[in-house]
Parts: C-alpha cells; structure tokens; sequence
C-alpha cells in the first residue's frame, strides 16, 4: 500500500534550508514549502566569505566549534567530502585553498545558483515574504502563522532560521520557544572587537600581526594573521577567530585586552640593534621605523615614544583595551541559540516530535573558515535524510 503523502515546512530560507529542500526534490512521499520572511531566499549565501562563498573546509571537527562534541556528530552525516560530492552533483565546480573550500569561479552566487537550479525544476514551493509569527504543534502537525494571519498546517517542519548574525530584526528564536524549546542566550561572534585606545590615526590600515587574547591578566590564545583597524575598533580574521574564543571560552568582557607583535620575526634584542644602527646614521626619531611598517603605523608607533624600550615595547607588545564587540549587526555568526538539550545530532529532531532545528539556529558556532556553513549543510542532511526515512517507510 503506498504510504500516504506528508507536507514539510522549511521555515527560514538560507544555506540549512535551501540545502534540505535540494536533497528532497525527489521525495515523492513529501510536499516541501520553504516559508521565507524576506523577499528572495538565499540572500545571506551570497554575503558569505566577502562575496567569494567559503562553503566548506576540509579540517573541520570538533575542536573548531563551541559544543564540539555536538557538531562532530552532526558532521559525521555528511562530512566535507561527502559535502562537496553532493555539491558537484548539482554542478557545483569548486578549489580549495589550504583546507578552505569556495566555489571554482570564486563568486557566492555559484553556490546559490545551484541549489536554485535543482529546486526549479521541482514541485517545491517557496513563499518568499511570509514572515512567520507563530508555530503551534497539533495532535497530527503544525499549524504556521504569517505576520499577515495566513495559516498553513503541514506534517513536519524544519526551523532554519539562521541566527541574528548581520541581520535586522531577528526573532526568530521566539517561534523555538513556542514549540517549548529552550533556548541559550545568543551573542556576536566572528566580529570586530570594539577598543578604547585612541586609533582613529590607524583607520583603515591593514597590518599582519601576532596577537594574543588575554582575560585577567591570563594568557588565553594567540594567533597570527591581517588586523584591519577602524576609529575605535580592530578587525580582520585573526581578530574574528579571537572573538569566537572570547565569547566562547572566556565568556566577558573584564580586563580583557589583545597584545600584538607587529615583527614577530625579530626579537627585542634584534630590534634594538636595527633602531641603534639606524640612529647612529643620523635617522631622525620620527623616521626610525620608515621603510619597516606602513607609514600610518610607523608613525603610530614612534609618536612620542621615550628611548629604544618604549619603541621595541610598542613594536613587540602593543597593548589594545578591548570592551565590548561591535554587536550582531556587523558579527559573521552566533553563539547561542537553540539549546542542544534533546537534540538528536543523527537527525537534528528535537523533544517536538516532528520538528528539526538545523544551522546557525542551534547552540553551536565554528570559527572562521567555512566551518559554520558545513554545519548547516550537514545538519540540513540530517534532518533530510531522516524526513526521507520516516515518509518513505
């Protein structure tokens, strides 16, 4: 007897959402609608990596996310591997540079494209502006309500609403609650760290760096790479990874301050030599560090510096007062969220019989490098892979 047809809402049009929907196009035991509150899905694909769409990295595991042992499970579904074989399926041609994944052409578009290609020629339905208020479970389902008082039932559903990161108005940890889930307060990560040194002079100035976090006086993490500076804040990857680590691990902001080495090559003892050489062919103070950092730098640092010591210090162990991050209107992604708590990471289902929570939605959040998209595309295959099963039967 053939089993009777379901219906699916994909609530949240984004990478986890389009990703479940590509995988049941040929379902023939499930009706999928993606509920979508703003007018065209996808669009936070396309900002993902600069434009350029980091969508997967090759070393992703446990140790490059919070509640690591939770995303190694998820990632155990569908790993980086497995990822970019579905993805070439649909005809995504992709390089990678390191341990970094982006698509062939280089552009986030790519990666859109396809997952709209293999959705276009399906029954799947997307009702894009349906900003939805309210899920209420049924004895059979779940009703959706709109902002506009439109209500659709359907058998099962899929909350992938991303998370606040880079977006206006979120609320969609309010639909979780509904449901009775709980939920782990959210805060920015991969973002630019807001400081109260006066570096207005440095903005817009990029420089490589070994920086290193310290909380209390405690050395917590170090880590190389470009610092971009803005009037009253610091940026850059390197500073996105030490935010995730702040956030993550240390958890506020008291006596928390970054030290960068601006030439992690020379040691004091080598700078010295090099600024009393050049002293002693009659360089001016001013013009010490001419020719060794940009200039914007340079003259950052040699300001008003008393002696050789000062200099090297400013050089070596530049101190940044770091107080708050710049918030989620300019953060890559989120901590927080749904609690893990009766999540299965075999399948993403929550205690709600019937409804799975996947991405950037639940408590669980990578560190730069396209960890955060691969655990949206392994949770939303998890949670695909287990609808399929159940309908199938």
């Amino acid at each position: 007897m053939k089993a009777k047809v379901k219906t699916l809402a994909i609530i949240g049009g984004g990478a986890g959402g389009l990703f479940a929907a590509a995988l049941l196009v040929d379902c023939q035991s499930l009706i999928v609608t993606i509920l979508e509150k703003t007018s065209r899905t996808g669009r936070k694909i396309l900002m993902s990596g600069n434009g350029r769409c980091n969508l997967s990295n090759t070393l992703a595991d446990a140790s490059r996310y919070d509640n690591g042992a939770f995303a190694a499970a998820v990632l155990a579904n569908l790993g980086p591997a497995e990822t970019l074989s579905t993805f070439a399926s649909f005809g995504l041609e992709t390089r990678t540079e390191g341990e970094r994944v982006y698509p062939y052409g280089e552009t986030a578009a790519s990666v859109l494209d396809v997952l709209r290609n293999k959705l276009t020629y399906s029954v799947i339905e997307e009702k894009c502006n349906f900003n939805c208020v309210d899920i209420r479970k049924t004895g059979d389902g779940f009703v959706v309500k709109s902002e506009d008082g439109a209500e659709l039932t359907f058998d099962y559903a899929i909350l992938a609403c991303g998370s606040g990161a880079s977006v206006k108005d979120y609320d969609a940890l309010g639909l979780a609650k509904k449901c009775g889930l709980g939920i782990v307060k959210p805060n920015p990560v991969l973002v630019p760290l807001r400081t109260v040194n006066n570096i207005k002079q440095l903005a817009g100035l990029r420089a490589e760096a070994r920086v290193s976090l310290y909380a209390e006086g405690k050395l917590i993490e170090t880590r190389d790479g470009e610092v971009q500076f803005r009037d009253g804040a610091i940026s850059g990857i390197v500073i996105f990874e030490l935010s995730h680590t702040l956030i993550t691990r240390v958890g506020h902001f008291r006596q928390i301050k970054l030290v960068m080495d601006f030439y992690k090559e020379k040691t004091d003892t080598e700078l010295d030599e090099m600024l009393t050489a050049r002293q002693r062919r009659g360089v001016e103070p001013k013009d010490l560090l001419t020719g060794v950092f940009n200039r914007k730098l340079a003259e950052y640092i040699v300001k008003d510096a008393a002696g050789n010591g000062e200099l090297i210090r400013r050089i070596k162990r530049n101190e940044f007062i770091i107080t708050d991050t710049l918030g989620f209107s300019e953060a890559q992604a989120s901590s927080g969220g749904v609690s893990l708590a009766g999540i299965d990471p075999d399948t993403c289902q929550t205690p709600v019989d019937g409804l799975y929570c996947i991405g950037e939605m639940l408590d669980v959040a990578g560190t730069c490098g396209g960890f955060n998209l691969q655990f949206a595309w392994s949770s939303a295959y998890a949670a695909a892979r287990s609808l399929r099963g159940r309908t199938e039967a």
